[in-house]
């Protein structure tokens, strides 16, 4: 989604826009003949974002809510928005946002929270390097 803007309330705000002229992989993500955005998208997005975060060696993926699909049309672009937000020291709201018409409606299609990932502890003890 590019680089984070960074708004007076110490959010983190990126946009894109995506298109299946741009990502050809979402024609493989169609359910009955419509293209349709994966969760999997949600999860690559959270985490990109999350290694512009403090402290993000301890941060991961530990919850994500699929609100609304995001289709695409053929020939049409829809501009994507992820706004991640502190909730404390170690967690982070992020929500996902849509304009699929180029109208500036942006349409709430999933929530998550980027925090510390239980028995990370246990996890980091066992890692050789």
């Amino acid at each position: 989604l590019g680089k984070p803007v960074i708004n007076a309330n110490v959010d983190w705000i990126w946009t894109a826009e995506i298109s299946t002229e741009w990502a050809p992989w979402l024609k493989d993500h169609a359910v009955g003949g419509i293209n349709l955005l994966p969760a999997s998208a949600y999860v690559e997005m959270a985490v990109a974002g999350a290694r512009h975060l403090p402290r993000t060696e301890w941060i991961a993926l530990v919850q994500l809510e699929m609100v609304e699909a995001v289709s695409f049309q053929a020939g049409a672009g829809t501009k994507l928005q992820m706004l991640i937000s502190p909730e404390s020291s170690q967690r982070f709201s992020v929500k996902f946002y849509a304009d699929a018409g180029g109208s500036g409606e942006w349409v709430l299609t999933a929530t998550g929270v980027l925090g510390e990932l239980e028995g990370s502890e246990s996890v980091e003890a066992a890692d050789p390097q």
